[in-house]
């Protein structure tokens, strides 16, 4: 599989991974490639703890993937949008953007979302990284999907 939607954090971890065990990554190694430590990506897989997309960037580009920001096409025709999330200020640009052109509140994003409009701005700021559970519930709101996916160009 080359492609996941990170709504389902235990699959997209359990690819990680099985990526991990194919190439041989051993913890110390990956510690240092995805400055993640081993037992935090374990809580992650298990789904005791969601990261944060910081720290997912990180761990994936460490094993060869690339997390994205996806728009799913619009009613008006336009077609997928993309950016990755190691933008995490662009990411969220575009998340406010289209929040503008839908006419959203951001009252209207607290309810539609469950996320608080001080969290967002913090996030849109880059004062924090958001959690991936938090960041999906926010993207999902506005029409977009979190997607990771094999990097095109990676060397082991």
């Amino acid at each position: 599989m080359s492609e996941i939607n990170l709504s389902d954090q235990r699959a997209a971890m359990a690819l990680l991974f099985a990526e991990r065990d194919r190439l041989g990554v051993r913890p110390e190694s990956l510690r240092k490639r995805g400055r993640v430590a081993i037992n935090s990506a374990q809580y992650w897989l298990r789904g005791d703890a969601s990261p944060s997309i910081r720290n997912l960037v990180s761990f994936a580009s460490a094993l060869g993937f690339d997390v994205f920001l996806v728009q799913t096409p619009r009613a008006s025709g336009a077609g997928p949008r993309e950016i990755s999330l190691t933008d995490q200020r662009g990411a969220m640009a575009a998340l406010f953007a289209e929040k503008d052109r839908a006419g959203l509140t951001v009252f209207d994003l607290e309810v539609k979302s469950g996320i608080s409009a001080k969290a967002a701005y913090s996030w849109r700021a880059g004062r924090q990284s958001p959690a991936l559970a938090n960041l999906v519930a926010l993207a999902q709101a506005l029409g977009f999907e979190i997607i990771l996916r094999r990097a095109k160009t990676w060397q082991q």
